[in-house]
C-alpha cells in the first residue's frame, strides 16, 4: 500500500499527459489501485488526458471509473 500511494504521488506530480503514456503501457487493474490513492482532480485531469489518446482509450478510461466506482463504493460501505 505504502509503494501505490508513493506511485500515486510521483504520478500526481507529473503532466497529464506525461502520466497519461506511462498508463497507456499499465494494465487497468494497476491503474485502479494507484487512482484510488490521488486526489479527484489529479484523477480527473489524468483521465482526461488518457481519453485524448484515441478512441481506444475512451472507452478504457470509461471502464476504469466504472471499476473506480465501485471500488470507492464498496469501501464506503464496508466502514462501520
Amino acid at each position: 500500500q505504502a509503494n501505490l500511494k508513493r506511485l500515486a504521488k510521483t504520478y500526481g506530480i507529473m503532466t497529464p499527459e506525461g502520466a497519461a503514456k506511462i498508463f497507456k503501457e499499465m494494465d487497468d487493474a494497476q491503474i485502479v489501485k494507484i487512482m484510488a490513492f490521488m486526489k479527484e482532480k489529479e484523477t480527473a485531469t489524468l483521465m482526461e488526458a488518457m481519453a485524448q489518446l484515441g478512441e481506444p482509450e475512451v472507452k478504457r478510461v470509461a471502464l476504469i471509473s466504472e471499476r473506480l466506482r465501485t471500488l470507492m463504493f464498496r469501501e464506503s460501505t464496508s466502514k462501520p
